[in-house]
């Protein structure tokens, strides 16, 4: 199971930061969502963390993870070299 990251009010380090779905991701990284859920699972070094947010409808199974906009772009920088 892939880690996870929980986002609280306190956290001020998060405040700032933009978060995007997998969604964004995937077309960031100009992948399929497939793939990007791929990658989740095996989390290779350097993958981005992911920050849980929850669904919001009051469903435990259903989640939200998002990601750092700075760490993605941070991450996709370094697949350039592949």
């Amino acid at each position: 199971m892939p880690r996870r990251h929980r986002i609280d009010a306190a956290d001020k380090a998060l405040t700032n930061a933009r978060l995007i779905t997998v969604a964004e991701f995937a077309e960031l990284a100009r992948l399929s969502r497939r793939q990007i859920d791929r990658l989740r699972k095996r989390r290779p070094p350097g993958f981005p963390p992911e920050y849980e947010l929850g669904s919001g409808s009051g469903n435990p199974r259903r989640r939200a993870p998002r990601f750092k906009l700075t760490e993605v772009e941070n991450w996709i920088g370094t697949r350039a070299a592949w």
